[in-house]
């Protein structure tokens, strides 16, 4: 009986401040119940309020594939801000049918004139090609 006394206050001791499984989120709700706002918002995001423009001073399109291209003729591309590839890219053809594309590797359809565009957030960039029969 002693045991099961000893088990009781152990067990009342320690749920003192256990609070039910809940899912691991980085917040503590346990605060005094003040939700007022200290007004400092510090993080480590960068203040987005500054004139600083924070895009591509230099914008290209590389390929890698023979020029000038004939049709058939297949290109790798990519989109370079300065020194940096940007590898979630928007690609379009100007007529749409000018080109095929599988992953980033454009297959040139048709002769003539045409335009690649090429798209990465709010940044965009086109290059004229002209492709031979």
């Amino acid at each position: 009986m002693r045991s099961w006394i000893a088990v009781a206050l152990f067990a009342c001791a320690c749920h003192n401040d256990v609070r039910d499984s809940e899912p691991a989120t980085g917040n503590d709700d346990s605060g005094g119940g003040d939700d007022s706002s200290s007004g400092d918002d510090s993080s480590s995001f960068a203040d987005d309020t500054s004139d600083e423009d924070l895009g591509c001073d230099k914008l290209e399109i590389k390929y890698d594939g023979s020029y000038p291209p004939h049709v058939g003729t297949q290109w790798i591309l990519q989109l370079w801000c300065d020194d940096a590839l940007m590898t979630l890219t928007i690609i379009r053809f100007t007529p749409s049918d000018f080109a095929s594309l599988d992953g980033n590797v454009a297959t040139f359809l048709q002769a003539g004139d045409g335009t690649i565009s090429m798209q990465a957030g709010t940044e965009r960039v086109y290059m004229d090609v002209t492709v031979q029969p």
